[in-house]
């Protein structure tokens, strides 16, 4: 997975995250959940979003990924080797085989 994305945007923890998804799900639009104020904005909320990609691979299912347990803005912490946490998030859902057959609605 591509851990590096090098950019001036200040979002380059987000933005590796979501270049190594583009890599696993080629021009798919992710669904894409997020708190009106994440904790990072100073909200309750401690993740910034989680987005949703849906696989055909194996079973069919949905892969979830966290935003915001990693330094997705710029280094926060005073480790040059840790951001944040270390890590974010992921699992896959199984659909329901029923649900496989069915037309998915639009991302």
């Amino acid at each position: 997975m591509n851990d590096r994305v090098d950019n001036d945007s200040g979002t380059g923890g987000w933005d590796a995250i979501s270049a190594s998804l583009a890599q696993l799900y080629p021009g798919q639009q992710p669904r894409h959940a997020a708190p009106v104020l994440p904790a990072s904005l100073g909200g309750g909320d401690p993740l910034d979003g989680i987005s949703a990609y849906f696989s055909t691979q194996g079973w069919p299912h949905w892969h979830y990924v966290s935003y915001g347990l990693s330094e997705l803005y710029g280094k926060e912490s005073d480790d040059p080797d840790d951001s944040g946490y270390g890590l974010e998030l992921t699992f896959r859902l199984r659909l329901d085989p029923g649900a496989a057959r069915r037309r998915l609605p639009p991302g």
